[in-house]
């Protein structure tokens, strides 16, 4: 559709008739700069000049320069609006047709004149390369549209290009000077013209309300934008009807200034939705800098059109850029906004907008430097040129060298210090089992990028980097599952090869500190054998001889209760879990003996718990220690004639309680010599708790956790 129309618009220009010759425009004279070859056979030469178009059958019209097409800045020297302009041109193209004409030129020489129909061989250049710009850029938004026929910004994306074609037609057609067209066809393309503009502009900031993220009530604020570009463009029209003339009397148009105002008005809202977006992207990394080269898009193409051509065309001055390079700046926009909507993977333009920003803006400067230099201090072009090359050459390297160097060692810095923490923090966590590496290494990979998100993920073989840079992979392993980061220091920026490799060497480290933490337990679980085979064989055997051997009670039952100990430091080195109805059974008996032997009443109270929960022997030997301590500060120091004990425990906690009638003692002093260092040594080691209360005796409250701690491991 888009083809036929433009081969439609090339078929209705080869009907308009054709001036066969332009004219110079540093002159008012009507001077021949450039004839096309049928005229010249006739006898046309480029300098002649012409003061008239002879008729057979009539009067002469006298040929001024205001008479023949001319561009925008041109006529405004002649005609105060377009209507003036084209009232003017409609009278010329009355008269071309006619058949016997002739141009009477200064030195009263006659060239024969017939009606010629312009060519498509003879169109300029400009026209073609215009013409191709927005067709090209029609064309692109298509393409778009077509890979994501679902996405709002690419349906915006789409009816921007077809404004974009809409409004280069019309411009186009305006580089054909050797031309006069009909009045019709000149008031149609003046109104596509001004509609092309309302279009492209509307749907262009459509896109920035779609993207990269949707905008809070998107097709509300779309509608809005459509509605209001329609307004404008309806009233630039109507504004200049004249009442009291008949419609057919009216003629409508929208002048340069109320064009260039509305493109100045909708410049202003891209950069304020620009702004919008980049607000709602500030926690979603790959959005903002979709975000940043979005703005970038409008800053090579609409900022640049405005300055360098649209700004000196509302002063009346001659614009720094020509029509083309105007449009072809416009045109960079569409490929920019291409590669960023359609996020090909293959083109990783999130990494690269700092480079593009940087040479945009150094293009910038050295730019406006050279304008400056040329038309405020009037300079010469080849001595601006020089100046900037020198500011290029001795400015412009040292200082992108100096501050990459500064970004660089800011980002060594980072990572040294990531990593420093990481290491710190893997040493001092020991590993025991499965489960503990696998906490200990998440933890590693939060520290490193912390504030990150980070859940597991399925069995990944290798390290990388996904979802453009958003998610970070980091594969799985002997001691871990895969996980999967998303959003590097809370969405702040993307993943990148140095966090990749940071990876990969805190995975080679972290291998070797287990490997090196396992050999280390395996080598102490071998002396812990060690030891107990000899404390078994040469100590437990010597006991038990001196239990068999021994004719006094009183050292066989020393020997007994000796031997009983040391079962239990033989237990707790062996590293197996003992039940913790054993451990009560086992402070039961200990506390039956010993108030048996002491002469002391002994009241036993422990409920029906759960005799399924077991206990680190660490610990167990530990509460045993404990408990003994206390029976004997009760008899030895508080001369009690009655104990008791209560025990209860659930599988998180195990609670026990001496309390005794005696007459206490003062726990607060210390090195008092009741054994409470030792006591309160091990309550730390079990990082429990120890209560004491003084009413009619004295009473321990101790909580201890079930849960083995890694000073368990440490200790034993």
């Amino acid at each position: 559709m888009v083809l036929a129309f433009v081969l439609l618009l090339l078929y209705v220009l080869q009907q308009q008739p054709s001036l066969g010759f332009s004219v110079d425009k540093q002159t008012h004279k009507v001077l021949v700069a450039e004839v096309q070859p049928w005229l010249a056979k006739i006898g046309l030469k480029k300098g002649d000049e012409l003061i008239a178009l002879g008729f057979a059958d009539g009067p002469n019209s006298p040929l001024y320069r205001h008479n023949l097409p001319m561009q925008t800045l041109e006529r405004r020297q002649y005609f105060a609006n377009l209507k003036a302009y084209h009232l003017s041109q409609a009278s010329l193209y009355k008269q071309l047709p006619q058949t016997h004409k002739h141009l009477i030129l200064a030195d009263a020489r006659r060239v024969a004149y017939p009606p010629h129909n312009l060519t498509l061989s003879h169109l300029p250049y400009a026209f073609w390369v215009i013409l191709s710009f927005g067709l090209a850029g029609c064309l692109v938004s298509l393409l778009l549209w077509a890979w994501y026929p679902q996405r709002k910004e690419t349906i915006c994306f789409m009816l921007n290009g077809f404004g974009f074609l809409i409004l280069t037609i019309p411009s186009a057609t305006l580089q054909i000077e050797m031309a006069v067209f009909h009045p019709t066809l000149v008031m149609l393309l003046h109104c596509a013209f001004v509609l092309g503009h309302g279009i492209f502009l509307a749907f262009g900031l459509g896109v920035l309300v779609y993207f990269p993220q949707p905008l809070p009530r998107p097709a509300r604020l779309v509608y809005s934008l459509v509605g209001v570009a329609a307004i404008v463009v309806v009233y630039g029209f109507f504004n200049k009807w004249e009442w009291g003339k008949a419609v057919t009397e009216q003629y409508l148009f929208v002048s340069g200034n109320e064009l260039y105002a509305g493109i100045g008005g909708a410049f202003s809202i891209a950069l304020g939705l620009c702004a919008w977006q980049w607000k709602n992207t500030q926690r979603l990394p790959l959005q903002r800098l979709q975000t940043y080269w979005v703005v970038l898009a409008w800053l090579v193409g609409p900022v640049i059109y405005l300055a360098f051509y649209m700004l000196p065309m509302m002063l009346n001055q001659q614009p720094i850029l020509g029509r083309v390079g105007a449009w072809a700046v416009v045109f960079c926009s569409y490929w920019m906004l291409l590669l960023v909507i359609g996020k090909f993977h293959l083109i990783q333009i999130e990494r690269h907008f700092q480079i593009a920003w940087f040479w945009v803006l150094a293009t910038g400067l050295a730019l406006a430097a050279d304008v400056f230099m040329v038309t405020v201090i009037q300079l010469e072009e080849k001595t601006a040129l020089s100046l900037i090359l020198v500011a290029v050459i001795w400015g412009y390297f040292p200082i992108r060298h100096y501050f990459y160097q500064r970004s660089a060692s800011q980002r060594n810095r980072h990572y040294n210090q990531a990593f420093s923490e990481t290491m710190l923090m893997l040493m001092k966590n020991p590993i025991s089992g499965v489960n503990s590496s696998q906490e200990l290494w998440k933890s590693a990979l939060v520290k490193c990028f912390n504030p990150v998100t980070i859940h597991a993920s399925e069995q990944l073989q290798s390290t990388g980097i996904g979802n453009r840079g958003q998610s970070l992979f980091v594969s799985a392993s002997q001691y871990g599952t895969a996980f999967d980061l998303h959003y590097a220091e809370n969405g702040s920026r993307l993943f990148n090869a140095d966090d990749q490799e940071l990876v990969i060497t805190l995975q080679l480290l972290f291998k070797r500190m287990v490997s090196v933490q396992h050999a280390f337990v395996a080598g102490q679980q071998k002396e812990r054998n060690r030891i107990r085979r000899d404390l078994h064989d040469q100590i437990g055997h010597q006991l038990l001889s001196l239990i068999y051997a021994s004719k006094e009670d009183s050292t066989r039952k020393i020997a007994q209760h000796t031997l009983d100990q040391l079962r239990d430091v033989i237990r707790s080195l062996r590293e197996e879990s003992v039940k913790i109805d054993s451990l009560v059974a086992e402070i039961r008996g200990l506390a039956q003996e010993f108030c048996h032997h002491a002469g002391v009443t002994l009241q036993w109270h422990s409920g029906a718990h759960d005799t399924l929960v077991q206990i680190h022997p660490h610990r167990y030997l530990n509460i045993l220690n404990i408990t003994r301590e206390l029976l004997s500060n009760a008899v030895q120091h508080g001369h009690a004639q009655c104990i008791t004990m209560q025990l209860s425990w659930n599988d998180a906690i195990f609670s026990l309680r001496v309390a005794d009638n005696g007459i206490g003692f003062d726990n607060s002093i210390p090195d008092s010599g009741y054994g409470l260092d030792n006591i309160n040594s091990r309550i730390e080691e079990l990082d429990a708790t120890l209560e004491w209360r003084h009413e009619r005796g004295t009473s321990a409250q101790i909580v201890i956790p079930i849960a083995a701690k890694e000073t368990d491991i440490e200790h034993y």
